[in-house]
């Protein structure tokens, strides 16, 4: 009798390293990996890693589902009871570890978008959950305005705090981490009137 529960582990723990093997190439190369460079990175043969994903966007937009729930668990998000310059102060501190972790694989992902529809799917949803905490975040200040100008300041909010903008400062702009990061701050605090 085969052990169906083994086998199970097993290619579960093949996808895993699949898809570390392609996050890290993808951080130390800046660009997505080819299946030669993913099968020798994860110790695997290339035919064996295409047996454990359907076609090269599932694997692509399978790495990104990875990298975002790694990310998701190494960051909380603050309390909306806390006073808001700390919120901001932790909101702002922990968003610029994320944007700097997360850049590698966003440039890459971004020239693939109209390729992929997986992976565009995957790049939309973790946009979302990013502006989703917003809401939660700035709740107490947000449900002090009108329906209508609530959606504008939390648009222009995520605006403000989004990997575009972050991107922007520190590529085009070519200011540091800690300017970056002082920039969004006046930003946000321009926009919540603090």
């Amino acid at each position: 009798m085969v052990n169906t529960d083994g086998r199970r582990q097993r290619t579960e723990k093949s996808r895993e390293r699949v898809l570390e093997a392609v996050i890290e190439l993808v951080e130390e190369t800046g660009e997505m990996p080819i299946a030669q460079q993913i099968a020798d990175r994860s110790g695997m043969s290339i035919r064996s890693v295409f047996r454990l994903y359907e076609d090269v966007n599932d694997l692509q937009a399978s790495a990104v589902r990875l990298r975002v729930t790694q990310l998701r668990g190494r960051y909380t998000v603050p309390d909306s009871a806390v006073p808001l310059d700390e919120r901001l102060d932790e909101l702002v501190a922990t968003w610029t570890e994320v944007h700097e972790s997360i850049t590698p694989v966003r440039r890459v992902i971004v020239g693939l978008l109209d390729r992929s529809e997986p992976l565009r799917e995957q790049y939309f949803a973790g946009m979302r959950y990013l502006s989703d905490q917003l809401e939660v975040v700035f709740a107490p200040e947000l449900a002090e305005l009108k329906p209508t100008d609530r959606q504008r300041r939390l648009a222009a909010l995520d605006v403000a705090l989004s990997w575009e903008t972050w991107h922007r400062l520190r590529s085009t702009r070519a200011l540091s981490t800690s300017e970056a990061r002082a920039v969004v701050r006046l930003s946000v605090d321009a926009l919540l009137g603090v």
